[in-house]
């Protein structure tokens, strides 16, 4: 069996059997299915995710991903693609884990859910997938995840996954324009910083359960401990 894994050799998928539900790295190929998801979900996006903004082609996409996919595998910045085992080809979302915090055992976590896919839990799902790969495979002391006052939907999956709110921070994110706003930017420019530690997530009912049957597989498809 493999060494287990480090921030500089991250898995390539993660499987919760439960359900099932699949987080996997991105490829370039990805592009194609990455637009149709955006695309089936711009309006929500819009809201509070500055990015979807830009224009959403197959060949912007894949510009981004050509620069995502060496940022996972070096260990500088980690996004994940949302599936289904069965089709894995099929994006429901995506999560990310970001350098943001000076600590660098600190990563943050953003996420969306594709907007016919939203209310099922799913992203919920995932995001608590997420904190168990940070605690016991990163070994991060410090998980934060911050949303906009006005993104109440955000709020509530990081809650679920144990998230407490540390405080408000104004002039945090980028500020919508007017642009943005006539294309639907909704965000009270107000950012509420939430965290956890390993204490506090170990000690979440769910945790446990999901750390024993979570499963992680390497770049070269072999199980990981």
């Amino acid at each position: 069996m493999n060494a287990t894994i480090s921030q500089t050799r991250p898995p390539a998928r993660l499987v919760d059997p439960q359900g099932p539900l699949m987080l996997r790295a991105p490829t370039v190929q990805d592009a194609p299915a990455l637009v149709d998801a955006i695309q089936a979900s711009l309006p929500a996006l819009r809201a509070f995710m500055p990015w979807s903004h830009l224009p959403q082609t197959v060949d912007v996409q894949y510009a981004r991903l050509a620069d995502v996919v060496a940022a996972y595998w070096k260990g500088e910045d980690y996004i994940w693609h949302i599936a289904h085992p069965d089709r894995p080809g099929v994006i429901l979302g995506c999560m990310g884990l970001h350098r943001r915090a000076m600590n660098r055992r600190a990563l943050e976590l953003g996420y969306w859910v594709r907007t016919n896919h939203a209310g099922r839990g799913i992203c919920t799902r995932a995001a608590r997938m997420i904190v168990v790969l940070a605690v016991e495979h990163f070994g991060c002391r410090r998980v934060q995840c911050g949303f906009d006052t006005a993104n109440a939907a955000s709020g509530r999956v990081g809650a679920k996954a144990g998230f407490e709110v540390e405080g408000d921070l104004k002039g945090y994110g980028p500020a919508g324009d007017a642009a943005m706003r006539a294309a639907g930017w909704a965000a009270d420019d107000v950012n509420r910083m939430t965290a956890l530690d390993p204490t506090r997530a170990r000690a979440q009912p769910w945790y446990g359960p999901l750390a024993a049957r979570m499963q992680l597989w390497d770049w070269r498809g072999e199980r990981l401990t």
